[in-house]
């Protein structure tokens, strides 16, 4: 990977160099948590959670927790890979680095080595190596004009040795027709009903081994 350094726009360069640097952090969820659903197996619903390894110092640990299309994952092992690859498109997110530099020859994919940077030459030479995710280039022709040429782009980047995942975005859910539920209540009622002549269930995303935790109450047609 080539190096590129970091310097001022303000003097002459002889190569092309990166001249605004800034890192960004932002917190994110702490825990992935999914489950699936089997209508041969309604008991076992595999659950999977998995906390971030990301540092965020002394915050809470918000869950992400996602139950997805049946039969998402016939094992716990699957499980655990798709927590995973999750886990990482959010990680991803917790620290990002944006620049302009004159380096014409970025691009998303690509990775350098940062070097004469105040910060970070203090760091390992792991810590010093980048991917970059998108690159915006601006360049200008002095054709028929009497203004200088040039070229500049702006830049996102990650530290290399973060496995990057493309964000997942999560439409607003929707229902497109009936569900289905399983009919709970307590133990020895054959048909349990409140007040309001209503049942209880519970949806094959909801979690919750006791009553009344995960459960709703619906009106009968």
């Amino acid at each position: 990977q080539p190096s590129i350094r970091y310097h001022s726009a303000s003097v002459t360069e002889t190569a092309d160099s990166i001249t605004e640097w800034r890192s960004h952090r932002r917190l994110q969820s702490g825990r992935m948590s999914i489950q699936t659903f089997d209508y041969k197996q309604p008991r076992n619903q595999l659950p999977v959670g998995m906390p971030s390894l990301n540092e965020q110092g002394n915050v809470d640990a918000y869950e992400v927790y996602d139950v997805l299309d049946h039969y998402s994952h016939g094992t716990f092992k699957d499980g655990e890979r798709l927590v995973r690859q999750r886990l990482e498109a959010i990680e991803v997110q917790g620290k990002t680095f944006t620049g302009n530099s004159t380096c014409r020859a970025m691009y998303p994919g690509h990775t350098f080595e940062l070097t004469q940077h105040f910060d970070h030459d203090r760091g390992s030479a792991e810590d010093r190596s980048f991917l970059l995710i998108t690159v915006k280039h601006e360049g200008s022709n002095n054709y028929l004009s009497d203004e200088a040429a040039g070229y500049t782009n702006e830049f996102v980047c990650i530290r290399h040795k973060i496995p990057y995942r493309h964000p997942i975005t999560v439409p607003r859910p929707s229902i497109p027709g009936p569900l289905s539920a399983i009919v709970v209540g307590p133990e020895g009622e054959e048909v349990f009903t409140d007040e309001l002549a209503r049942i209880q269930v519970r949806f094959h995303w909801q979690r919750g081994d006791s009553l009344p935790q995960g459960t709703t109450w619906l009106r009968v047609a």
